[in-house]
């Protein structure tokens, strides 16, 4: 969902950048401004979130491949 989220951003940016909706359409250009600078941190958040997940889950694997060999030693 995160990649998903990730992709329709740029391709959402891409597509105001190539439509050129701006100045096609000058009276909604500050909202096109606006949801521009939020896009941004949406980005920012959906990639930092991404690598937390990333790093959060191999934490776990190697916490699941390494807890039999804990158990062992501990047994």
């Amino acid at each position: 969902m995160l990649m998903t989220s990730i992709t329709t951003i740029v391709i959402g940016q891409d597509l105001i950048n190539y439509f050129e909706l701006e100045s096609k359409y000058p009276k909604l250009a500050t909202y096109i401004h606006f949801q521009l600078k939020l896009r941004k941190y949406y980005l920012m958040f959906y990639i930092a979130y991404f690598y937390l997940m990333f790093l959060i889950l191999i934490c776990v694997n190697i916490f699941m491949f390494s807890i039999d060999f804990i158990f062992y030693l501990w047994i």
